[in-house]
C-alpha cells in the first residue's frame, strides 16, 4: 500500500532520496521515510519533522503536507485500487 501527499506552499519534502517542491505529488512506499523542511528563499532550510511510513496519517498529515486524494477526485480511487492490487 502507498500513501500520497502534496507538499504545501512554503515547504519542501524529501522521501526515497528525492526532493519534492510545493504542489508536487509525493508517493510514499512502506519502506520510505519522509522529512519535511521549511522553504527559505527557495531552498530547504530547517527540518520540521521526519516520519516513518507508519507515522504518516493521510487524513491528518503532518505540517507541510496535504493528503492528495481529496484533490484528485477523478483519479484518486483508480490509484488506490491499483496500489491495492
Amino acid at each position: 500500500m502507498i500513501k500520497m501527499f502534496f507538499v504545501r506552499p512554503g515547504h519542501f519534502a524529501r522521501s526515497g532520496g528525492l526532493w519534492y517542491e510545493p504542489g508536487i505529488l509525493m508517493i510514499v512506499e512502506p519502506s520510505e521515510r519522509v522529512e519535511v523542511f521549511v522553504d527559505r528563499y527557495g531552498a530547504a532550510d530547517m527540518c520540521t519533522g521526519a516520519y516513518d511510513f507508519a507515522q504518516l496519517d493521510e487524513q491528518a498529515p503532518p505540517a507541510g503536507l496535504l493528503w492528495a486524494i481529496p484533490f484528485m477526485p477523478n483519479r484518486g480511487h483508480h490509484l488506490l485500487a491499483d496500489a491495492a492490487a
